[in-house]
This record gives C-alpha cells, structure tokens and sequence, in this order.
C-alpha cells in the first residue's frame, strides 16, 4: 500500500512540483491538498494520512499554529518543508520541531538525485509513530547535581552527542538543564540540511546556558560550550586535541557523521570521553559509538519510551554500543556526574 500524504503549502505550483516528485515511483500518493492551515485542519482529520508536509510561512494560520493544532487534534508525522533560512524568522523551522514536527528539508534540495532521497525520507517518516504534542516546549528536566569548574585545556571532559529527525528538542531538553560552567566540552552532530547550521545555531543560543559556536577551523575545546560542525563538514577530533572540520566522502548518506566523530572521539580520548545517541532515523553514529565503548569510554543511547523516532538509539542498542539506555529526563544529571569526573582526571 502506498505512503499517503497530505501537502500543506500556500503555493499552487510548488504543491504540483512536489506531487509529481513523491508520486513518481507509484509507492506514495497524495491524497489532499491545503493553500492555508485553517483548510488543512479539517481534511486532515477526515482523511488520515500517514504524513503531512507544512510549509512554514503561510497567511492566515500560520505553519507554526497549524503543527501545533494537528498534534493536539490528531497526532501526525509532519515534515516542514522550508527555504533556505534567512533574517529573523531562520530559526522557525526548529520551532516547528519543538512543536512536534519530526524532520526538516529545504525546497531547494528537493529535486537532488531526482527526488530519490525525498521519496525515502517521506516513506520511513510515514511510518513513525507519534503521540499527542501540546504544542508548546516541555519544561526542561530538573538540572543535575552542582558541578566542579574545570579549567580550559587539559582537564575539559569532551562529550559527543549524535541526533537526527526529533533530535533538535531533544538536544534542548538535555543541555538547558547544563549551566555555563558545565566541566566538558560537547561535540554535536545533528543531520541538516544545507544552509541551517548557522540558524541552528542562534536556535540552541537563545535556549541553552551553554556557549554555542560553529566550527569552521581548529578549535580547542572549552568547559561550557556546544560546537557544531560547519554546513556540509564532517567534526573530527585531532590528535593536537582540537576540534576539526572535514570534506572527507559522506559516511552513511551523511556529512557531519556521528560515526566519524566517535571514532576520532574513540581515538585520541579513549575511556575519557563520553558519547550519547538521541532521536534519529536510520543507523549513523552506532558503529562509532560502539568504538568508543570498546576503549573504554561511557556510552548513552535514549531509550524507546522518550524518543521521537527510536532509529539511532535502536542500531546503538542492537550493536551493544550503549552503556547506558536512559530517558531523555535522566541525561543530564548523568553528563553532569560523568563530565565532572572526567575533568579531574
């Protein structure tokens, strides 16, 4: 049985466009059409698709309300397809994810490799399933034990952290509850599309206590701060002990790769580091995780009950490369405990 989706986007030709990609192998149909939220919500709920498309910037209801208003009515996976992002309004997309949309692409990409990555995304995404959403951000969990201040340098834990589709509000729920004093450095690899790191980046800024910054050349790690890998850059970990970037090949479909991260993590800090795997599809980052399980080092996948989408975590578990299977609620306090004693070592 086909995929069947329902197309949410004030533009009559770009809803054309994007019939004509998804439907073009005969395993996806699309069954209704909206050019305005308020239109979108009734025939969704009369026509229960497997997966809604939300464009973001509409007039009337908005894409932000409308997401909104679909996981409170009847909860639905929802993929915002967006254009590039630009001004004040480029961190809307991820505020269509806390809101409960599960993945993000851009309208510019859509026709790459003629559409074959769109119609796959489309069909896992179809699949997932989802859970009422209130459509507001969750508090943030209760934040972990004080911690003990380490000095730039030597003594700063490093923490590889790895997420995909679900994964931007699961990166919020687990570092806002880390003050600006947390005693590690933490290396995020979160799949996007090109062009949204930079407001990816504003996006955990005005969330997170944390100094969040773009790594474009060497980088020392410092306690308190979240780096990201630049647009289309693998983030390596050196043997000098810095942070690089790389245009090496695509592990996996992916570039950043979570894989490569642990791997270079698994390398140079061995039982010091720590690695954890949120919310994504597929499998990158398990066969690096596993890595630096074996050399020693603390390893944390979320566990089914907490993810938006249990693909990442799942390969790690299977694989035996979690340490620790924990709730998204529980993985702070744990970073906390972990990174303080890595930065006495």
């Amino acid at each position: 049985m086909p995929t069947r989706i329902f197309v949410v986007d004030d533009s009559p030709m770009f809803r054309e466009m994007l019939r004509g990609i998804v439907e073009a192998d005969g395993d996806i149909a699309v069954i209704g059409e909206a050019a305005t939220g308020e239109s979108a919500l009734a025939l969704v709920d009369a026509l229960q698709p497997d997966l809604v498309t939300v464009d973001i910037e509409m007039p009337g209801l908005g894409g932000l309300a409308t997401i909104a208003q679909l996981m409170m009515r009847r909860p639905v996976p929802i993929l915002v397809l967006t254009g590039q992002p630009t001004g004040e309004g480029s961190t809307l997309a991820f505020e269509a994810i806390g809101r409960g949309a599960l993945e993000i692409a851009s309208k510019s990409e859509l026709g790459r490799d003629e559409g074959a990555w769109l119609r796959s995304l489309v069909k896992q995404l179809g699949n997932v399933r989802v859970v009422r959403h209130p459509g507001v951000h969750r508090p943030p969990p209760p934040g972990p034990p004080p911690l003990v201040r380490a000095p730039s340098g030597r003594g700063c834990a490093i923490v590889g952290i790895a997420a995909s589709s679900g994964g931007p509000s699961a990166i919020v729920d687990v570092l806002s509850a880390l003050p600006p004093d947390f005693p590690g450095c933490i290396a995020l690899v979160q799949h996007l599309p090109n062009g949204f790191v930079a407001p990816f980046e504003r996006f955990l800024a005005e969330r997170l206590e944390l100094t969040v910054a773009v790594v474009h050349a060497r980088t020392l790690p410092r306690p308190g701060s979240l780096l990201l890998p630049a647009d289309d850059r693998h983030l390596l970990f050196a043997d000098d002990g810095a942070f690089t970037v790389s245009s090496a090949p695509v592990v996996g479909g992916h570039r950043p790769s979570a894989t490569l991260l642990f791997e270079s993590l698994a390398r140079v800090e061995g039982a010091r580091a720590v690695g954890v795997i949120l919310s994504g599809m597929g499998d990158d980052g398990a066969a690096g995780l596993l890595a630096l399980r074996r050399a020693g080092a603390e390893t944390i996948a979320q566990d089914e009950a907490t993810s938006a989408i249990y693909g990442m975590p799942r390969a790690a578990v299977e694989r035996g490369a979690a340490s620790q299977v924990l709730p998204l609620g529980a993985i702070a306090a744990v970073l906390g405990r972990l990174a303080s004693e890595r930065s006495r070592r």
